[in-house]
């Protein structure tokens, strides 16, 4: 069965603009998927709602059924557990408008890509990526031509903006891969630009997100470096420790590290020859990372062994992102007058 990843008429339900687009059959995912099950998930909390499989015509309706069987706890939210390849996305539009009125929060301790990353997963009242969860992003294209259509991606971008999700970060990771390749974010990078949204955070998330904040201050600094590649500061051909082959074989990592990184040299380079406290900080971070993540050979020997050190190495990454900042004198942004403006454009509720 072919999925498709595009759109027909939004629905004014989600307040989106009232215009009939039509961009003909989106592909979601390769190969044949099953259509989407929902199911009650007993986990420690009570009963969740597990949906898994591709989203179909007539979903939205299987899942409104089903609601009663969920748990609501003592802030009122209910539980999703979403695995899916994606699918139809003016079924997932409806499926997203359920997901959102009845106080679910959307987790992913598997793969969801495409519309179910980009429409029911901002969906939630909160978004979280557990351990082995991935989202998978790619641009909206025409099934019979491979044409990608970046009008079908502006859309889906405001409706998870309508939902108080990063639009930036959905327009960014959407355009990382080809039409039809995925590019997958775990919570190793997710939570960096916006895409996690936890109990106590404050709402939307569109507001101060730390990975957009730095790339903006390198970008208004016009501080280039078209001759580093990206990557740690050191060679990984020569990368000897656990820490050093952590870093070199993890591509979130490597990312977080050299945004990180780039930010640092920046201001380096403007502090000038000579004493260099900035030097001092950031040797005694490195010592401090290593130390508190613990690296060890076995947790580099796979993928999956790794995932507890990256994600330490990630919250330490961020962390000195924003002591980075806040001694640059730029702290996170606040997208608020962004925010404001789409409210009045219709796109957030």
């Amino acid at each position: 069965m072919q999925g498709y990843f595009g759109g027909e008429v939004f629905m004014s339900q989600v307040r989106l603009v009232a215009t009939v687009l039509f961009f003909g059959s989106f592909l979601c995912c390769n190969g044949s998927s099953s259509a989407m099950n929902f199911e009650a998930h007993v986990v420690p909390a009570g009963v969740a709602i597990k949906a898994t499989g591709a989203i179909t015509s007539g979903d939205a309706e299987k899942l409104q059924a089903l609601i009663p069987a969920a748990t609501v706890d003592e802030k009122g939210f209910r539980r999703i557990n979403l695995e899916s390849p994606g699918g139809e996305v003016a079924e997932a539009l409806r499926v997203a408008e359920v997901i959102r009125n009845n106080n679910f929060m959307t987790v992913v301790t598997g793969e969801c890509a495409s519309a179910c990353a980009m429409v029911l997963y901002p969906a939630g009242q909160y978004a979280m990526l557990l351990e082995g969860g991935r989202l998978g992003f790619h641009s909206c294209y025409d099934a019979r031509t491979s044409i990608a259509h970046p009008e079908c991606t502006e859309l889906i971008a405001k409706f998870a903006a309508s939902n108080g999700f990063p639009y930036g970060s959905i327009k960014v990771f959407a355009g990382l891969s080809g039409p039809a390749d995925m590019y997958w974010v775990s919570n190793v990078l997710a939570y960096c630009y916006g895409m996690e949204h936890f109990i106590g955070d404050p709402a939307p998330t569109t507001v101060s997100t730390l990975c957009p904040t730095v790339a903006r201050v390198l970008l208004d600094a016009k501080f280039r470096e078209p001759d580093r590649p990206l990557g740690p500061s050191f060679d990984c051909k020569k990368a000897n420790s656990p820490p050093e082959r952590l870093l070199c074989r993890d591509e979130e990592l490597m990312h977080l590290d050299a945004l990180m990184g780039q930010l640092y040299r920046m201001m380096r380079k403007r502090e000038g020859s000579g004493s260099s406290p900035l030097l001092s900080t950031q040797r005694a971070w490195i010592v401090e990372r290593d130390r508190k993540c613990d690296v060890s050979e076995d947790a580099v020997s796979s993928y999956k062994k790794s995932r507890q050190a990256a994600q330490c190495f990630s919250e330490m990454t961020m962390a000195r992102m924003d002591e980075l900042l806040r001694a640059n004198g730029t702290p996170r942004l606040n997208l608020s007058p962004l925010i404001d403006m789409m409210k009045k454009e219709d796109f957030l509720r």
